[in-house]
């Protein structure tokens, strides 16, 4: 999938010869879709920026940019326990009202898809499959996406 992904950002980037481009984003769209067609077996974003994931990259973008900046506990780590800074209250308001509708609507509609015995499994069908729920399900994509960024 990773091979095919970045072939489709070769043929993007073939496709804009000459115009002006900002690589990064990209890249970004491309690892974006690598990730969610590992774990929901689609792409999130176009390299037009459409798609489900648009909230997505913005809430990303947002994310890196709070976990990018200086934190007291970095320096004095006896003030870990304290959000002095309300970084985990940012992180977490990001989270459950940015992602977290994206997340639920994605998970229903795998839920719901009548084609799931077909088509090839990824992560999530799995974890629907081991009986997980739609909050612990939305919990794992949330720790594997912080750990990617």
């Amino acid at each position: 999938m990773r091979e095919k992904k970045v072939m489709e950002m070769v043929k993007y980037l073939a496709s804009k010869e000459g115009q002006d481009i900002v690589i990064k984003d990209v890249v970004f769209v491309t690892a974006m879709n690598n990730l969610g067609n590992a774990l929901l077996s689609i792409d999130l974003v176009d390299y037009e920026g459409n798609g489900i994931g648009r909230g997505v990259m913005d809430a990303i973008r947002r994310l890196v940019m709070i976990i990018a900046q200086p934190q007291l506990a970095d320096m004095f780590p006896i003030l870990g326990p304290w959000d002095l800074q309300g970084w985990y209250k940012q992180v977490m308001h990001i989270t459950e009202h940015d992602l977290g509708p994206v997340w639920e609507d994605s998970l229903q509609k795998k839920r719901n898809r009548v084609d799931s015995i077909s088509s090839p499994k990824d992560v999530i069908d799995i974890l629907i499959e081991k009986g997980f729920s739609n909050q612990q399900i939305i919990a794992i994509m949330e720790v594997s996406r912080i750990d990617l960024v």
